[in-house]
């Protein structure tokens, strides 16, 4: 039997379910339990949650103030920004779990803007947020997943502006959900009619297996 130490899963909570959707969402935690960075956990009574889901439909609004609680409702749109379906989706739970992290600032996105493309960035979790994103996000966020790109690089990719590479790049800097690396290496592009055909159906490949689009 393998002895390397497994860290303890993070916990989950949910406020304002009934017991049928707990169960429901316990099996579907299970299920994506492989495709999560760290281990999950529904949270007990007697535990504290890292993140709480709750149910709007049953709780205040108020309820979904701070950081570490997300809200989820049949009308999502009625409520702020960022609160999910009920019940809640795969792909939906995917994103929340895969990209929570605790916040920390990245030295490479807020350096001085002429060292900006000095560095290079890879995709470290699909944010939740990206569902309301410009498809041209996407296509930049499918153009670093897994591998380290600079935005001279994706921008040649995808053949997408400079501008919009940039401002999606902050972005996920801001919710952390890129890795930075400097010292970028120059790296072949395809050539132009290749690539867009390429880079379209990336971005359509991986809208698919997270749920964005059929």
């Amino acid at each position: 039997m393998s002895s390397y130490f497994q860290p303890e899963p993070l916990r989950l909570g949910c406020r304002g379910f009934a017991e049928d959707e707990i169960a429901a969402l316990r099996r579907l935690l299970a299920l994506l339990q492989s495709h999560l960075p760290r281990r999950w956990a529904l949270a007990r009574a007697d535990e504290a949650p890292a993140l709480t889901i709750v149910n709007l439909d049953a709780e205040p609004a108020t309820c979904a103030d701070g950081a570490s609680v997300v809200g989820c409702a049949l009308r999502p749109k009625l409520h702020a920004h960022g609160t999910l379906y009920r019940p809640i989706r795969a792909y939906q739970l995917l994103s929340l779990l895969g990209g929570f992290q605790a916040r920390g600032e990245d030295p490479a996105l807020d350096d001085a803007p002429g060292r900006f493309d000095a560095w290079r960035y890879r995709l470290r979790s699909w944010p939740a947020q990206a569902m309301g994103w410009p498809r041209d996000w996407w296509t930049v966020m499918a153009a670093i997943r897994g591998v380290h790109r600079s935005p001279a690089e994706i921008a040649a990719q995808t053949g997408l502006a400079h501008d919009v590479v940039a401002a999606c790049l902050t972005e996920l800097g801001r919710l952390s959900a890129v890795d930075a690396e400097a010292a970028p290496a120059a790296a072949p592009a395809l050539p132009a009619r290749a690539r867009a055909t390429h880079w379209r159906e990336l971005s359509r490949r991986v809208g698919q297996i997270l749920g964005f689009a059929r």
